[in-house]
């Protein structure tokens, strides 16, 4: 562990390095079976239905939504407190192999972890054949956020008091020869004759130049490999002071992630599952497939219609489908439109699609009241010490909750 490089937000060190005195320690907390108790989070996938995105694909099963969790320190293999990389990826490729699950929300909360593992993460996010929404809830740092960057879209639970960032690599190398000199112990390392280079940068010896300047060259490869595959998975939503200012290794609140184009908007993980399982059904109108391309128009996947009033927006910009063509009329590109419209034609079609975008400002203006009220009314009770995400949740209904919310509340209050 204490070999690995990390990237890792600044402060989980400490943290890490006590769970190593304890494990060196031989801790442990042996149950009635003799088994020892690890409390992992683990990647399982809760499958939560969408039956209006099932229905506007044409499939009955094809609307579910898979919901993985990314929490705690990442390391490629499970550990003493968490699952690995490695079983994140297991279950991304098991929700692409199950025909009931059309799209995935990936869950983070992380600090960050273990460089090792992180980039083979990311690139199963890039190539899931499903699209999967990425959802911060509370943090989403370093190693997390290099994962996370490849989702569809970003959604962050708060603007104010989530953490978002520390985009950098880092290693720590500690010298303890003159403390342990003081202690009037002697630690001597003896490399066979052919192996000078063997375990340059340990504890007992001061480093060299060249052991510095190799571990500084990884680190830099590394951080080079990191932000390149954030800038391919965010794109042109990266602004100019996010690939400035974004990618230096500090963190940022989740308003300043959105204004440099890190997230996408705030929400709840209710919101994040609708919105995979809109891609879902998105990506089954227009044919398109798999990993998200950055050439694909932002703007036509943000004013997209809801599932039960498809047409209008098709009606003006209509999408070549793959259909048979004779020999004398070939195959128009994807995306192509066809027939040209007239003024007229494309009058009428920018008349709908604003009537379109007024109804959905209206939407969003109904649930910022909504939640406005509902901030009013926790403000006004303060929360009894301990209280439960589900506790603070129970407090705000006013009539049950549907199925969806019901469960989500149970999962993640």
């Amino acid at each position: 562990m204490l070999s690995k490089f990390w990237a890792i937000a600044r402060g989980y060190d400490d943290k890490a390095m006590r769970l190593v005195d304890l494990e060196m320690q031989g801790w442990a907390s042996p149950n009635a079976t003799g088994k020892v108790n690890r409390a992992k989070s683990e990647p399982v996938m809760q499958i939560f239905e969408r039956e209006a995105a099932a229905a506007a694909t044409g499939q009955g099963s094809g609307g579910n939504v898979a919901v993985i969790s990314l929490v705690g320190v990442m390391t490629k293999y499970a550990s003493m407190c968490y699952y690995g990389t490695k079983d994140v990826i297991a279950a991304i490729e098991n929700a692409n192999a199950d025909d009931k699950i059309s799209a995935i929300v990936l869950v983070c909360d992380t600090p960050g972890g273990t460089v090792d593992g992180t980039d083979d993460l990311a690139r199963a996010i890039a190539a899931s054949q499903k699209p999967v929404v990425g959802y911060i809830d509370g943090c989403c740092c370093s190693a997390g956020y290099w994962a996370v960057s490849q989702t569809r879209e970003i959604f962050v639970n708060s603007e104010s008091t989530a953490l978002v960032g520390s985009i950098g690599v880092i290693c720590t190398y500690v010298n303890m020869q003159r403390a342990l000199e003081a202690e009037g112990i002697e630690v001597r390392l003896l490399r066979a004759p052919e192996s000078p280079d063997k375990q340059s940068l340990n504890p007992y010896e001061p480093a060299t130049e060249e052991a510095i300047a190799e571990a500084t060259d990884y680190l830099a490869a590394v951080r080079t490999r990191f932000v390149a595959s954030i800038e391919q998975g965010r794109g042109n939503r990266l602004t100019e002071a996010g690939r400035k200012a974004g990618i230096t290794g500090r963190t940022f609140t989740g308003r300043t992630a959105m204004d440099f184009g890190l997230v996408d908007k705030q929400g709840t993980l209710r919101e994040a599952i609708a919105r995979a399982a809109d891609l879902a059904a998105l990506d089954a109108r227009t044919g398109t497939r798999g990993a998200f391309s950055q050439s694909a128009d932002m703007d036509q996947i943000a004013t997209e219609q809801p599932a039960a009033e498809p047409q209008a927006l098709e009606t003006a910009a209509p999408v070549a489908e793959a259909t048979p063509t004779t020999p004398e009329t070939p195959a128009a590109p994807a995306h192509a439109l066809e027939p040209a419209l007239t003024s007229t034609q494309e009058s009428d079609a920018l008349a709908r699609i604003e009537a379109s975008l007024s109804a959905s400002s209206e939407r969003m203006a109904a649930i910022e009241q909504r939640l406005d009220s509902l901030a009013a009314a926790v403000d006004g009770k303060p929360t009894p010490a301990g209280a439960t995400g589900e506790d603070l949740v129970s407090t705000q209904k006013t009539k049950a909750p549907d199925p969806v919310t019901a469960r989500a509340i149970k999962m993640w209050g």
